[in-house]
């Protein structure tokens, strides 16, 4: 079975489950280069991401941008404190909305800007594999699922 046949029929399958559970909730594969399959409640200011109105990173956004001491790592954290000032959800409330979706144990969470859209991605990690359980930071709604199964993720 070739790769592209596997993909739709595993996408048909979540659809099913998604529909049987009732559930709103994507769950597929998406390539890292397109755009996110949902949209957030709070979107971040082109300010704030770094990106223009069509999503596209500008010069100078704050994405690997150095601060004037050339310290990346404070810079990363002057934009987690904006993001979280966006939020209208605690880090709390969008790991108890990822565990009520997916059992299993939480490896990380944290905030991200996901092509403008604020969501708290919560790490889970279960026997069937690791789930990257994207929760609206506005209104603690999941909003998508991907996962990974057992042994093809990347341990970095």
């Amino acid at each position: 079975m070739n790769n592209e046949k596997r993909v739709k029929q595993g996408l048909a399958i979540a659809f099913v489950v998604a529909l049987i559970a009732g559930g709103v909730v994507a769950r597929a594969v998406y390539a890292e280069n397109e755009k996110v399959p949902y949209r957030s409640s709070v979107q971040v200011p082109p300010e704030v991401s770094g990106q223009n109105e069509r999503g596209e990173a500008e010069e100078g956004g704050q994405e690997g941008k150095e601060d004037e001491s050339g310290n990346e790592d404070q810079s990363e954290a002057s934009e987690q404190q904006q993001l979280i000032a966006l939020a209208k959800i605690t880090i709390e409330q969008s790991i108890t909305a990822a565990r009520a979706n997916v059992a299993g144990t939480v490896s990380s969470a944290s905030i991200d800007d996901e092509d403008g859209n604020l969501v708290f991605s919560v790490l889970i990690s279960t026997p069937a594999g690791l789930h990257d359980v994207k929760v609206d930071a506005g209104n603690g709604r999941v909003l998508f699922v991907d996962t990974t199964p057992d042994g093809e993720h990347d341990d970095d």
